[in-house]
């Protein structure tokens, strides 16, 4: 199974949560709290608020694994069709896997935030600035000295990943600086954790494992910063 298939099983499931969460959940018209379908029952209410956040944290899992794992083949791809020099293509490498990182990523993410918030029309914007950037800088020289340089190049991808999305993100949360500490440990995590699995069960697992652990706790931390909001409204 190679990484296209990967990434297209990937999409497909995202597409497939995405069409339930349509049906599921929606906006008040105050933009202000995410309720369901009309129910009188205050406990159903409830147990369907809950069945969206699952929803959404399988979504945007998704989100970060297929963006991940759809960049790699892509940028290598290109390029290899642009250059032959080993530092150009380092470069042009890290460049283009990042900003086709951010932009499947960002706009995959943009589809169950904008749910929740009326302008978030730059989050793909801002997305593709901090993968971008991060994939650059990620070919330094610097992280091949290190010993676990997977590690401290998604770790420094998240930090800026983090920053990029923090200065949209912060006009509609409180203390959204949770956010860059989110993605810096959820990438840091998913390039241990990622590299754990492909060395143990298959490489090919590396990327969608490493994007879905980054997932899984960058989501619980933005549901938890939307509870704080329904609670504050309620």
């Amino acid at each position: 199974m190679g990484w296209l298939s990967i990434s297209a099983r990937l999409w497909s499931s995202f597409a497939v949560i995405s069409i339930w969460t349509a049906h599921a959940v929606y906006c008040d018209t105050e933009g202000s709290k995410c309720g369901c379908l009309e129910v009188k029952e205050k406990g159903f209410m409830q147990d369907k608020l809950l069945y969206s956040e699952k929803i959404f944290r399988v979504q945007w899992m998704l989100a970060s694994a297929v963006g991940y794992t759809a960049a790699i083949p892509l940028g290598f791809f290109v390029a290899a069709s642009i250059t032959t020099s080993p530092v150009l293509f380092n470069l042009i490498d890290g460049f283009i896997i990042g900003t086709i990182n951010g932009v499947v990523t960002g706009m995959l993410q943009w589809l169950p935030l904008r749910q929740r918030f009326s302008q978030m029309n730059w989050w793909i914007i801002v997305s593709i600035i901090g993968f971008a950037g991060g994939g650059l800088l990620g070919e330094a020289e610097f992280f091949d000295r290190l010993i676990l340089e997977g590690t401290a190049r998604l770790t420094m991808l998240g930090i800026l990943v983090g920053t990029a999305q923090w200065l949209l993100l912060r006009r509609h949360v409180l203390k959204a600086e949770r956010w860059i500490i989110a993605n810096t440990l959820g990438w840091g995590m998913g390039a241990v954790i990622g590299t754990l699995v492909s060395g143990s069960i298959a490489k090919i697992l590396l990327f969608p494992v490493s994007g879905a652990v980054a997932g899984v706790i960058t989501g619980q931390t933005l549901i938890n910063m939307l509870r704080e909001i329904d609670d504050s409204a309620s």
